[in-house]
């Protein structure tokens, strides 16, 4: 019996004192200035860049200026990525042809622009080690 409390103990205080940094993600170059910013947080290539199973954080901003700067917090150490759909017409979706591409812009971490498809995660990945991290995001086309 002690032996099992003794381990409830060590991962609770594991969960305590586990390393979590804050991201701040920084957008510049948005056009035009109208609808939301979708943005979701990923920890994987399972499901990336989409709803799959290593999104950990979704959030949503309107877009009010042709820059925004956005927060996730906590977030534990780790290896993650960003992609963000600008949602100009406002109905919670990306709009694609029928061919399934993207009619409204799409941004990713590292300045990623999609080839044929969307980046693969690793290209799009950033490490989170430190209580504060920052990344830029430029939405500019090329």
């Amino acid at each position: 019996m002690k032996g099992i409390a003794t381990c409830i103990l060590l991962i609770l205080v594991s969960f305590i004192f586990a390393e979590t940094g804050t991201l701040t993600v920084t957008i510049s170059g948005l056009e035009p200035i109208e609808g939301n910013l979708m943005l979701s947080l990923h920890n994987g290539p399972a499901g990336f860049p989409g709803t799959g199973e290593t999104r950990v954080k979704a959030l949503m901003t309107k877009v009010d200026s042709d820059s925004l700067e956005v927060f996730f917090g906590p977030i534990p150490y780790g290896e993650y990525a960003i992609a963000i759909i600008h949602d100009i017409d406002g109905d919670g979706k990306l709009k694609s042809n029928e061919l399934g591409i993207p009619q409204e812009p799409v941004y990713f971490s590292n300045n990623v622009r999609p080839g044929f498809g969307p980046p693969k995660f690793k290209a799009a990945s950033f490490i989170i080690d430190s209580p504060l991290k920052t990344i830029h995001i430029d939405a500019k086309s090329d």
